[in-house]
């Protein structure tokens, strides 16, 4: 979630001005979440998009040769001594919202694009909003509500990678080793018996370092859950690209929300907005106050 969304978007775009050449041999992991039909401005959580704003964002992707690959195809560069292509960029939805199905999902028939779906396995299906959007209003049914079962199979169907984005969405570093492990086991079973698909991706819930002085051992318990359970690689909401040299464990990403204009938005993706992972460094870890 962006903070300061007016200061960021500023510094942004007039770091862009500055001379500077497209990153090359990184990738770029775009993470989002609600996709919603146009309402009041006041009711789109900061997270969420606009529909005809999303649709411009994938246009300009498929029209400027990006090269848009699944999330799978660019960790497989990670440790292997591949070069990752330039303007490599891979999309991903967090939650599993329904208009993930509904607005995302035709937008990338329409371009052809690939993307992955990290879904909270224990609320889809259901028919009640998730529970940390139960006091947020939202601007249509679909932006607070999960997909159904068949919608995920769907997706996996045409194409899309399914992940997990833990079981229940809890906020790992206060749990202990056995419930961090639950959380990963249990949402790759449910996803497993519910669709058939073997699920191997992970994106962590909510935004927080992973090194802190209030959970000094949940890297460790982290690392070993995701071993443990079979997973090959986990996304976070640290900002940042993607490089060769990374751990596949420790994926960073860049958000997409809608305060992102098509300028922020060709911003985000030629490097200029990574600047913003050193103040959130530095907030979550000095400022914030967590649960």
């Amino acid at each position: 979630m962006t903070l300061f969304p007016k200061l960021e978007r500023s510094l942004t775009l007039f770091r862009r001005i500055v001379p500077a050449t497209q990153l090359l041999s990184v990738g770029t992991i775009l993470v989002y979440h609600g996709v919603c039909k146009a309402g009041l401005s006041s009711d789109l959580l900061p997270d969420s998009v606009l529909v005809e704003d999303f649709d411009r964002q994938m246009c300009y992707l498929h029209d400027n040769d990006y090269n848009v690959v699944s999330l799978q195809n660019l960790v497989s560069c990670l440790g292997a001594g591949k070069v990752i292509p330039e303007n490599t960029v891979a999309i991903t939805f967090d939650d599993g919202y329904r208009d993930t199905y509904t607005n995302a999902y035709p937008i990338l028939q329409k371009y052809d694009l690939p993307a992955t779906v990290f879904i909270t396995a224990a609320f889809i299906g259901s028919e009640a909003p998730f529970p940390w959007l139960t006091s947020s209003r939202g601007n249509s049914f679909d932006a607070r509500y999960p997909m159904t079962w068949n919608e995920v199979v769907q997706l996996h169907v045409a194409g899309m990678e399914i992940g997990s984005h833990t079981y229940t969405h809890q906020f790992l570093p206060v749990l202990s080793r056995e419930q961090i492990d639950k959380e990963l086991k249990l949402s790759r079973q449910v996803i497993a018996e519910k669709t058939g698909v073997e699920v191997h991706s992970l994106a962590l819930p909510y935004s927080y370092p992973l090194s802190h002085r209030r959970w000094p051992t949940f890297k460790e318990h982290l690392m070993t859950a995701l071993v443990q359970n079979s997973y090959h690689y986990c996304c976070t909401m640290l900002r940042g690209h993607i490089v060769a040299t990374d751990n596949p464990f420790l994926l960073s990403r860049i958000p997409v929300g809608k305060y992102d204009d098509m300028e922020l938005f060709k911003a985000k993706l030629s490097g200029w907005y990574a600047w913003t992972r050193f103040p959130q460094y530095f907030f979550q870890r000095y400022l914030k106050t967590y649960q």
